[in-house]
């Protein structure tokens, strides 16, 4: 953490996907983990799933690209 080692792949796996034509990037985090990690990074979250695990919440986002 604070090293931007997560923000650096992040913008690599964004540059693969344009480079290749890609409509986008999607990922997938649960409530406990990285959610406003993504959200900072400009990802939008477009399905929930709760209770998936029990007493949890599995977010779907994705950030296209344009």
């Amino acid at each position: 953490r604070h090293q931007h080692i997560g923000t650096k792949l992040i913008q690599e796996i964004e540059n693969l996907a344009y480079k290749e034509n890609l409509t986008g990037v999607r990922m997938e985090t649960w409530d406990f983990q990285a959610r406003n990690f993504y959200e900072k990074n400009g990802y939008k979250v477009f399905a929930q799933i709760e209770d998936c695990p029990p007493n949890t919440i599995d977010y779907f986002l994705k950030k296209e690209n344009g």
